[in-house]
């Protein structure tokens, strides 16, 4: 007997024939309880398994019939049990009433004696009635050789035949993945639900700490320093291997401490979010390319252009206008 079967020995309700009813464990760490669940049962099984304490008593249950309704917290569902809650109800056999009433209803025979009875007429009729049996069961017997033998003949009643067995093997299949399909996506709606519900309750406390380290970066820490708490925040609790955008800030302070010290950046770059070497080298690169231009700007509006070319001159303005 498992979980979804009955363990009363008047009961045999499953959770296969049963679907409706629910089935509820015996109490293993009530003792008291528990014996007077066993001895309602009446079930020899049961009481075997109790006087040895086998830990196979978890996995017995009894159905949702034999509780009141008083001992549920809710009457109207019947799922889950108070905690006084003992099995009342005795199931009732139901017996075959109806045909012990109707034998019982039923009028005496009327014997007829043997006298009145005509035994030429009684054997006639015995044998056209055997005769005409035999005459049917013969007139049957060629009619289905004949449709087997039609079948077997005719080629195409052969393949149709066929096809339906295979359309309806198929049918099933498809029936059967339906269902696992279906299965599956519940799953995945479950989860996805509970991603979704993790997901908020971690952006509601990351707002609130970000606000929180606002407040106190105003007072005590400096901007760069509270930028840097805010990023390593983000990536903790979103799980986020990068962020989307450093501010020039946060770029000159990297750059700036990388090429002080690489092992003081490397350092702290295992214990706070901060940029890659890469992308440290692709900000200097930057600074070092936007400073090269402003200073040949500079040059070039120092410079006098009147000596120069047409061309050269155009070149010199439009390089200025970017």
């Amino acid at each position: 007997m498992s979980r979804n079967v009955c363990c009363v020995e008047s009961c045999h309700n499953t959770k296969h024939e049963n679907p409706r009813l629910s089935f509820h464990n015996f109490p293993t760490k009530e003792p008291q309880r528990l014996k007077k669940w066993v001895e309602f049962c009446e079930n020899e099984t049961l009481m075997k398994l109790y006087e040895k304490n086998d830990p196979k008593l978890e996995h017995k249950s009894i159905c949702s019939q034999h509780f009141d309704d008083n001992t549920y917290n809710n009457p109207v569902k019947k799922i889950r049990l108070m905690c006084n809650a003992l099995p009342t109800i005795k199931c009732n056999l139901k017996k075959d009433t109806n045909s012990s009433d109707q034998t019982q209803s039923q009028p005496p025979v009327q014997v007829i004696p043997a006298q009145l009875l005509l035994r030429t007429n009684l054997s006639r009729s015995w044998r056209s009635s055997n005769q005409n049996a035999n005459q049917n069961y013969a007139q049957n017997d060629s009619l289905t050789d004949e449709t087997k033998q039609k079948t077997k003949s005719n080629p195409i009643i052969k393949q149709y035949s066929d096809k339906h067995l295979r359309y309806e093997n198929e049918i099933r299949n498809l029936r059967d993945k339906l269902k696992k399909s279906k299965k599956q996506v519940m799953n995945l709606r479950y989860r996805l639900k509970r991603t979704e519900a993790i997901g908020n309750t971690k952006k509601c406390k990351l707002n609130y700490i970000i606000k929180c380290i606002k407040t106190l970066s105003e007072e005590a820490l400096n901007s760069v320093m509270s930028e840097i708490i805010e990023y390593h925040l983000t990536t903790a609790f979103l799980n986020k291997t990068r962020v989307q955008k450093w501010s020039n800030k946060m770029k000159k302070f990297c750059a700036d401490l990388y090429h002080k010290s690489p092992t003081a950046y490397c350092f702290l770059q295992k214990t706070l979010t901060l940029p890659t070497k890469k992308t440290v080298l692709k900000f200097t690169e930057d600074r070092i390319q936007s400073a090269k231009n402003e200073t040949f700007k500079q040059l070039v509006n120092d410079s006098n252009t009147d000596n120069m070319d047409s061309d050269v001159n155009q070149m010199i303005v439009k390089f200025t206008e970017q």
